[in-house]
């Protein structure tokens, strides 16, 4: 019996290697890209505008990058607003992409505020505008998803994250009020990012016991200079089948070059990063990192891709950002091609790792 012949314009639908997050049914590509640095300099100094993001999220989707992440608080929304804007002037139906943002952190949307980052180092508390825009309550999460759909310009999010856990809530409330927004139809899946293990094993616990949607996927803080969430997060998440989307797989971009010898030539972040022990270099991480190029040299990779294809086969999608297209393109080179370290690079890369201090724990 002869068939038709497909259609020519599957010709030119990109493809790549997709996978299921987690024991969800959703398929996401190989990476995620991520959409912090999309917004303004005036939230971070890093930021890129609308017109510079533009071609940077056309060159992903092109090639097959159908997932973006974001966050409501990424340029106090000016992140969300760039994705919805992208999505709708380029006229991408909406069962074609999978937008993920997420929800704790305080933004603003009045004028007066613009894209500042107005929850920096202050208690947000104590000031009557704030009270219920952010944290984890029932209340503050409806407002924030409500918030969301409005600068992304869409009727549903695909996957919705909690930034980070409130522990000022009970968590009850909050997988109940996960649970009634996947319930609206407002949210499709849920998500969590960094916090103690043993605060996500009790979310998930229940939501199990309750009959409530139970999270397909966590962010946690992940890479070559970062192991510890190995230990704890990562092993439940991996027995219990969540998917892995790790951000930050190049240590804030400490992995995708050699540390510079002279303080005085070190950009703001790098500067301000160095005394910050979140993301402070050691001694151990500067050899890391120093075993990052001797390989990148040794295959003709970039220190990137070195750095990505490590952490890419340890989760199911890893969280990028990409300022540039050249950035950009070495991931798709690395993802497209299923690169993959030999079991004696991926020990050389790992040997001389160190323990520390867990600093992304929950506030």
């Amino acid at each position: 019996m002869a068939y038709p012949e497909l259609p020519d314009a599957l010709g030119s639908i990109p493809r790549l290697p997709y996978r299921n997050l987690g024991k969800s049914g959703l398929r996401v590509p190989p990476f995620i890209l991520g959409c912090a640095g999309f917004g303004s300099s005036e939230w971070a100094d890093w930021a890129i505008s609308y017109e510079a993001a533009i071609p940077v999220l056309k060159a992903a989707w092109n090639a097959g990058i159908q997932a973006f992440d974001t966050a409501n608080v990424y340029s106090n929304g000016e992140s969300e607003r760039i994705l919805g804007r992208f999505i709708n002037e380029h006229n991408i139906l909406r069962h074609q992409v999978v937008v993920m943002t997420k929800v704790h952190m305080l933004t603003d949307d009045r004028p007066e505020f613009g894209s500042s980052r107005i929850g920096r180092g202050l208690d947000a508390s104590t000031y009557r505008d704030f009270q219920n825009n952010f944290g984890l309550s029932r209340t503050a999460i409806f407002n924030q998803v409500e918030a969301s759909l409005r600068r992304l310009q869409l009727d549903y999010i695909d996957v919705l994250q909690i930034h980070r856990l409130d522990r000022n809530v009970d968590k009850e409330e909050i997988m109940t009020a996960l649970h009634d927004l996947v319930k609206l139809g407002k949210v499709r899946y849920i998500g969590a990012s960094s916090m103690r293990a043993v605060e996500f094993v009790q979310l998930q616990h229940i939501a199990a016991v309750k009959g409530f949607t139970q999270f397909i996927s966590m962010q946690s803080y992940y890479n070559l200079l970062n192991r510890e969430d190995d230990n704890e997060l990562n092993f439940f998440a991996r027995e219990t089948v969540v998917g892995l989307m790790p951000w930050s797989p190049l240590a804030r971009g400490a992995l995708a070059r050699l540390p510079p010898e002279d303080d005085s030539i070190l950009s703001n972040r790098q500067a301000q990063e160095k005394t910050d022990p979140n993301y402070a270099i050691t001694d151990v991480d500067r050899q890391v990192i120093h075993r990052v190029h001797e390989i990148s040299q040794k295959r003709g990779w970039t220190m990137a891709q070195v750095a990505f294809v490590w952490v890419k086969e340890k989760t199911t999608a890893p969280l990028v950002g990409a300022h540039s297209i050249e950035r950009l393109n070495e991931y798709l080179e690395a993802a497209s091609k299923d690169w993959k370290l030999s079991p004696e690079e991926q020990e050389y890369l790992e040997e001389l790792y160190q323990p520390k201090r867990r600093v992304f724990d929950s506030k």
